[in-house]
C-alpha cells in the first residue's frame, strides 16, 4: 500500500522520534487488498443451476505490507527501542498516517512479520505486515450530547450516519436519569420504527450501555435487563429520524465510523 505522507504515529508516538519514515520499497504501480470485499453465503444443490443465496459478510480484515526506513544508520540500541515500540504487542494499537486526507482516520492494528532492512551491514529500517481489526480504518470517536432540564424530555432530531460500513452502527450510551426517575424511549423511525425502551429507573441513576456487545451497566449495581425491551439501539446507513422521550437529564451517544481508505 502506498501513502504520499511519509510520517506516521503508532501507539501515540510519532515516527520523527526515531527519524524513520514510510517508504515504498517496490516503486511504480502497486496494489493492495481493498476494504470492501465480501464473502458470499451460498449453497448449491443437485440439478439447480442458481445457488441459494443466504447473505454476505465482510469478514476479511484489511492487511497490507509496509516498510519504514531511516536515511541514517540505525544503531543497535535504537533498533531495539524501535522494535519494542512497533512489534510484539498484546493488543491492538492505533496507526495514523500523517497526510492531509487521513488526519482524522487510523488503523487499529498489529504490526506482524517484521523483517530488518539492511544496506550493506547497516540497519536502515524494517518491513512488516499491518493486520487491522476490521476490513477498514476508523474515524476517531465522536460524541453527541443531549441535555434536558424538564421532568419529561421530548425531542425529535436527525442523525446522519456517514460510516462506510453499510451495516448498522451501534453507538455507546451514557444515560443519566433526572430527579424524578422513570423511563427512556428512543425510536428510530428510519429503522422501521424500532424502539429502544428501558423503564422503572431510579432518580439520578446512570446507565452505561454498549449496544454493539449488548452490555448494560447501572450505577445502582442492579441488573436492569428485566426493565429493557432488548432492542439494542442501532443506526441505519445515512439519515436517521429519531424521537426521544423520557425522564432523563442527559444522553451521551459515542460512536466511531468505518472509513474505507485502504
Amino acid at each position: 500500500m502506498s501513502f504520499f505522507g511519509n510520517s506516521f504515529v503508532f501507539d501515540g508516538k510519532p515516527s520523527q522520534v526515531y527519524n524513520i519514515f514510510i517508504t515504498n520499497m517496490e516503486g511504480g504501480e502497486n496494489t493492495s487488498s481493498g476494504s470492501s470485499n465480501v464473502s458470499l453465503r451460498t449453497n448449491s444443490i443437485f440439478r439447480r443451476s442458481v445457488p441459494y443465496f443466504y447473505g454476505s459478510t465482510q469478514d476479511t480484515v484489511l492487511s497490507f505490507r509496509c516498510a519504514v526506513t531511516s536515511p541514517e544508520e540505525i544503531l543497535a540500541d535504537e533498533s531495539r527501542a524501535i522494535q519494542r515500540w512497533l512489534f510484539g504487542h498484546s493488543q491492538y494499537k492505533k496507526l495514523q498516517i500523517v497526510q492531509n486526507d487521513m488526519e482524522m482516520f487510523y488503523y487499529n492494528c498489529f504490526l506482524t512479520e517484521p523483517e530488518t532492512l539492511r544496506i550493506g551491514n547497516q540497519i536502515h529500517g524494517f518491513s512488516f505486515t499491518v493486520v487491522c481489526d476490521a476490513p477498514w480504518a476508523w474515524a476517531y470517536e465522536k460524541s453527541l450530547t443531549k441535555t434536558y432540564a424538564v421532568e419529561l424530555a421530548s425531542e425529535s432530531y436527525t442523525f446522519q450516519n456517514t460510516s462506510d460500513d453499510n451495516d448498522y452502527l451501534y453507538p455507546d450510551f451514557v444515560i443519566t436519569m433526572n430527579a424524578f426517575g422513570g423511563y427512556l424511549s428512543l425510536t428510530n423511525n428510519s429503522d422501521n420504527g424500532r424502539i429502544f425502551l428501558i423503564e422503572d429507573l431510579a432518580a439520578g441513576e446512570v446507565l452505561t450501555i454498549d449496544n454493539s456487545r449488548g452490555i448494560l451497566t447501572s450505577s445502582t449495581g442492579l441488573r436492569r435487563l428485566s426493565s429493557f425491551n432488548k432492542n439494542w439501539f442501532r443506526l441505519v446507513s445515512g439519515r436517521n429520524n429519531l424521537v426521544l422521550l423520557g425522564n432523563i437529564s442527559s444522553l451521551v451517544m459515542s460512536y466511531k465510523t468505518a472509513r474505507k481508505v485502504g
